[in-house]
């Protein structure tokens, strides 16, 4: 006996079509009278455990208790005890609201055999009929009790078309009660957020495990902790001010009888001191107001340290890498305007960059005159003498030398000690520091110090010593003589041991102190004179330097100047935008370009064979689902470049794209053997790239969905944007040769430098087709053209602006149009080129022709005309012109055909003057390239309102989704409930499904479904604008430094708008109504394609099954399928 798999399974329905058998043997279960009991179900994905309950059941006739079961009977109907499962959860609030979860087995075989309501210790309990699982669980959700109490779950089950009548009832018990919260602590927090509040009180985890929520004011508290006697959370931003704290459980929010105070977030207005060694560990005081309020205070530093790094091809080059570290340390609160801080400790090797302040998270920067950190080189103790003898005491003072003693501590956080006693310091300066020592020698503190490093270098007089990073310990135990040890703030100095001498000189010791004396005051003399020479000699080179550096700033200044004004000078594009229509592709060439790179277009269109019998008989194959599902999935296990994938997987797309429902069930299948195979190791990575023949073909189908939303407001404001960013970037400069201009998003295409330019409007003749037997006539157009622009870039400014929004295959080729200077009275004049014999070259270089080259003024007439209509030598030159010879539009010149091209700036000079920047050498005139950054935003605050205008159409909630992009969200996340994946991984899915396989490809490549042209200057721009939008998709936190991308600069302002954007348009298409299986079937129609490629394409995938025919009759073998491979080698027998 066999019946369908959708009837016996009660687990989730497989999306590939599959059969199961139902057997005949399986062990007999409990049967009324009168039904064969030898035919048996085969019952699967039962998967949890049984627990025992009571069931009534109602049939006419007598029944027969089946072996192994008790029978009684109650008001005349025959019960069992039987076996059933357990429910979840065992307790929840009065309040109701609680979801509560009955698993079992013989729970109805359809949802409304489940009478409705259930009741819970007494109290109804009303079934989600669309959560029910047939026969196995059983979802209601109860009402509010009117007191505590306890009591079993009781339904019944009234089987439609039938007399039989279940009623169960749990030997467990549902307990109703009533949570309490006594208080709250603290009463108070940041308006940033990030304080951990607790709840106290009673039976707080009531309900279902993570549906309660605390409310403090309107924001959510993210909780931390739930326990049945505390509860811990931590707050979200909000605004200054009182708030009621809020409790929910499952259904209810109270607001409880306990307030929150937000308090404005702290703000620091000095600290002192503000110096400290690399060492750290000095003691600084954090002035400022709200300091108190925060729960953890600390001191964060950022440091830097550089390493070379061997290039792989290179033996000898390197690559200078950076690494970024911080350090942190704990600060103790004094009061509310003052707080404690020790200076964390730069690492050895590192740099220090910056400081900051965190209060409960919030960050507060310490950049201010009053509040910057500075740190400086840890200062180097010697002691006098060499290691193996002690430090003798002379009188009653200790000398310590050293340097750079003084630079960041002061004398009285120094701290000497001899042995266990202190030595007060007297004096600290930069290479010497005086303490009083003991009057008498003190007993040894018997310190550890085998880890004491020397300098092997050292002199007779002193000793350098390395400092210790933490304070040592005791150890050992046999010392003699007190240990000499100085405490800087986190270093501690180890000077060996000190030894007391007798107080009485000798006549040798004071003759050698008198000796001592005589020479170092020579010393001293000698040291002031070499000063005195080498003060003078540096104050010359200062000087000139001084003039340099004042020239230089004069620069400076005026570069800044001139890129404030262009920062001012925002215009405003979409007023100056007349868009009537777009360019939209037809849908076939929509579909060629979507699917295929363009080699594989080229390659397309030169194939277009006749059907055979062959290619017939394939194409009725491919109605058999199974066989195009096992097909693919072959293909795509062979050794295969991923080129070839992708190509195989838009075949299959064109070659089934007249029939949509198929490539939509074969689609779902593919991707849900891809989901299975991967969700278990690479969850985040899924449809992330394009590596097999499902996930391109996954692409393709977004296209296809989107193709109609494209003829709307979306493909306007798209194309209104790619228009946008075509004219701020010809606004200005733009280097023909280097692709660098003036204006543009992307910092490695900005055009560091300054280029003088003027702006022109010149007088274009156009010509007009007359009517039907009049005649032709011309129009003189204004064109805004650069002076600094080449002849090719006036060209296409020309052909911009007289045929403002043509298809780009109807416009003509600027290469075939010669641009000629037109004389006052129209008469035929000068034709103007790139390059030519009047073109100047310097060396190597030729550089390009410009208007400013031919001298070009405001008001000239030009007018583009065919090469084939060029003007022949013979007109006069340009009035004001001193050029010997204006001719030559792309003469060849032989001399020349070696010399390297230029514009507005040499290839070689801009590598030589980043050379310079990089090995700091000191040149005149040399640019700052950070200067020019503000480029970047002047050209992101022209475009920001159309680009964020677009990114809006393109997550539009005003109408529904596309069906076929509802229907594909519902499924991943049908697929992610089977799987236990996170909300944000489904969040992952969907942007890489939607967001990056279709609108970034066409945010970079406008060409895929507009007919226009991506001239390269545009290339960079548009690759942030999609690499923008895909952050603004992505759900991780980014965090904003100073080494953070310009381009994430740019937009981080924007980046929470955007995203909740996104965000909502998920949740919008979640919460569409999906359409039913006819609308979806219509609107799936309407996407067909029966264009001429489809032939080309059926022919492409005949000769790959012919290719790999013995992999794929394998694969058919190994499925059982006899008849497929019969009719699959019948296909290439007719050959």
């Amino acid at each position: 006996m066999f019946i369908s798999s959708q009837l016996v399974q009660h687990g989730q329905p497989s999306l590939c079509p599959t059969i199961s058998r139902v057997h005949e043997t399986s062990t007999p279960h409990y049967i009324p009278v009168g039904i064969p009991w030898h035919i048996q179900f085969a019952v699967i994905n039962l998967h949890n455990p049984p627990a025992t309950v009571q069931c009534d059941v109602s049939v006419e006739g007598n029944t027969t208790p089946l072996e192994g079961t008790r029978n009684g009977s109650e008001n005349g109907k025959t019960f069992y005890h039987c076996e059933e499962s357990e429910f979840e959860p065992k307790q929840g609030p009065t309040a109701g609201g609680t979801k509560v979860t009955i698993c079992g087995t013989d729970l109805g075989q359809k949802a409304i055999d489940i009478q409705d309501p259930i009741l819970i210790a007494g109290v109804p309990c009303h079934v989600i009929f669309s959560n029910y699982q047939i026969s196995q669980r059983v979802l209601c959700v109860t009402n509010e009790a009117e007191m505590p109490i306890s009591g079993p779950l009781e339904l019944d089950i009234r089987l439609q078309g039938s007399k039989r009548h279940h009623r169960a009832s749990t030997t467990q018990n549902f307990t109703f009660e009533v949570p309490v919260v006594s208080s709250a602590s603290p009463d108070r927090g940041l308006e940033s957020g990030q304080t951990r509040v607790t709840l106290y009180g009673e039976k707080l985890d009531l309900g279902h495990e993570g549906q309660l929520k605390v409310f403090v004011g309107p924001a959510t508290c993210r909780m931390v902790t739930v326990l049945p006697y505390k509860v811990e959370c931590i707050t979200e931003p909000n605004l200054p001010g009182k708030q009621c704290i809020g409790l929910q459980f499952d259904k209810k929010v109270q607001c409880l009888n306990l307030s929150f105070s937000y308090i404005k977030n702290p703000v620091i207005s000095k600290v002192s001191p503000q110096d400290t060694y690399y060492g750290g560990g000095r003691v600084v005081t954090v002035t400022g107001e709200r300091i108190d309020v925060a729960q953890q205070v600390q001191l964060f530093i950022e440091t830097t340290t550089q390493y070379n790094r061997r290039r792989r091809f290179t033996g000898f080059h390197t690559n200078i890498q950076s690494q970024v570290n911080k350090n942190s340390t704990n600060c103790t609160v004094v009061n509310e305007s003052q707080a404690l801080c020790r200076t964390p400790r730069v690492p050895a090797d590192h740099k220090f960059s910056r400081a900051w302040l965190e209060f409960d998270g919030h960050t507060v920067a310490m950049n201010g005159t009053d509040t910057e950190l500075s740190y400086y080189s840890n200062p180097k103790l010697c002691r006098a003498g060499i290691q193996e003898k002690p430090y003798q005491v002379v009188g009653q003072i200790v000398f310590v030398k050293g340097h750079n003693m003084k630079k960041a501590i002061t004398e009285g956080e120094v701290k000497v000690s001899i042995g266990d006693e202190e030595c007060s310091v007297s004096t600290l300066g930069d290479n010497a520091l005086y303490c009083k020592p003991p009057l008498s020698q003190p007993r040894p503190a018997n310190y550890d110090f085998t880890n004491i490093l020397w300098d092997e270098d050292h002199n007779p007089n002193c000793t350098l010593v390395e400092p210790l990073l933490t304070h040592p310990e005791k150890g050992n135990q046999g010392a003699k003589l007190p240990e000499l040890m100085v405490q800087m703030g986190g270093l501690w100095y180890y000077l060996g041991p000190v030894h007391y001498p007798s107080t009485v000189l000798s006549s040798g010791a004071l003759a050698g102190i008198i000796t001592a004396i005589i020479l170092f005051l020579l010393l001293i003399t000698a040291v002031m004179l070499l000063l005195r020479y080498k003060g003078r000699r540096a104050k010359r080179r200062y000087e000139q330097i001084l003039m340099v550096m004042g020239q230089l700033e004069d620069d400076v200044k005026e570069q800044c100047r001139r890129e404030f004004a262009d920062l001012m000078q925002v215009p405003e594009l979409s007023n100056q935008l007349d868009v009537t229509g777009f360019p939209l592709l037809p849908y076939g060439r929509y579909v060629e370009r979507m699917f295929f790179p363009l080699a594989q277009r080229i390659l397309l269109n030169s194939r277009a064979p006749p059907f055979t019998a062959s290619d017939i008989e394939f194409y009725r194959l491919l109605d058999n689902e199974a066989f195009i599902v096992k097909f693919l999935q072959t293909l795509d296990k062979c050794q295969l470049q991923q080129s070839d994938r992708g190509y195989i997987a838009s075949l299959a797309t064109v070659a089934l794209l007249d029939r949509p429902a198929l490539l939509w069930r074969i689609l779902l299948c593919l991707i849900t053997d891809l989901i299975s195979n991967n969700v278990e190791r690479k969850p985040k990575l899924l449809f992330r790239r394009t590596e097999t023949v499902v996930e391109k073909m996954l692409t393709n189908w977004i296209s296809v969905c989107l193709f109609n939303s494209l003829r709307g407001s979306v493909g306007k404001l798209v194309y209104m944007l790619f228009l946008a960013i075509r004219t701020q970037i010809g606004r200005g400069p733009v280097d023909c040769v280097l692709q660098r201009a003036h204006f543009t998003l992307a910092e490695s295409s900005l055009l560091c430098t300054h280029v003088d330019n003027r702006h022109l409007t010149i007088k274009v003749i156009k010509q007009e087709e007359g009517g039907p037997g009049g005649p032709a006539g011309q129009q003189l157009l204004d064109i805004m053209v650069l002076d600094c622009d080449s002849i090719g870039q006036v060209k296409h400014k020309i052909l911009d602006q007289l045929y403002p929004g043509t298809p780009f295959s109807e416009l003509p080729d600027p290469e075939s149009l010669t641009l000629e200077l037109r004389s006052l009275g129209g008469a035929t004049g000068l034709a103007l080129s790139d390059i030519d014999q009047t073109s100047e070259v310097n060396q190597s270089n030729i550089r390009c022709n410009t208007l400013k080259h031919y001298n070009i003024w405001d008001k000239t007439t030009m007018m583009l005309v065919p090469q084939s209509s060029q003007f022949t030598p013979g007109a006069p030159p340009l009035p004001g012109s001193n050029r010997r010879s204006l001719l030559g539009e792309r003469v060849p010149l032989m001399s020349r055909n070696s010399l390297q091209s230029w514009h507005l700036i040499k290839e070689a000079e801009e590598e030589e003057e980043r050379r310079r920047v990089g090995g700091h050498e000191k040149h005149h005139g040399t640019a700052i390239p950070e200067i020019y950054l503000t480029r970047l935003l002047s050209f992101k605050m022209g475009i920001q309102e159309l680009m964020y205008d677009a990114f809006k159409a393109i997550h539009s909630l005003d109408g529904p989704a596309p069906p076929g992009i509802k229907m594909f969200f519902d499924f991943l996340d049908q697929q992610a409930s089977n799987h236990g994946v996170s909300a944000d991984i489904v969040h992952i899915w969907k942007s890489n499904s939607l967001a990056l396989r279709f609108w970034v490809q066409l945010l970079k490549d406008p060409s895929l479904a507009f007919d226009v042209e991506i001239r390269p200057e545009l290339q960079s721009t548009l690759d942030v604008i999609s690499q923008t939008y895909m952050d603004f998709c992505s759900n991780y936190d980014q965090k904003i430094s100073k080494d953070t991308p310009t381009r994430r600069l740019l937009f981080a302002r924007e980046l929470p708008r955007c995203r909740h954007l996104v965000d909502n348009y998920y949740e919008h298409v979640a919460n569409q109504q999906a359409p039913t299986e006819q609308e979806f079937n219509n609107w799936l129609e309407q996407q067909s394609y029966t264009g001429e490629l489809r032939q080309v394409a059926m022919s492409e995938l005949y000769k790959y099954g012919q290719r790999y025919h013995t992999q794929i009759v394998r694969s058919l073998e190994e499925e059982g399928n006899e008849g497929l491979v019969e009719r699959f080698q019948e296909v290439y027998h007719k050959v």
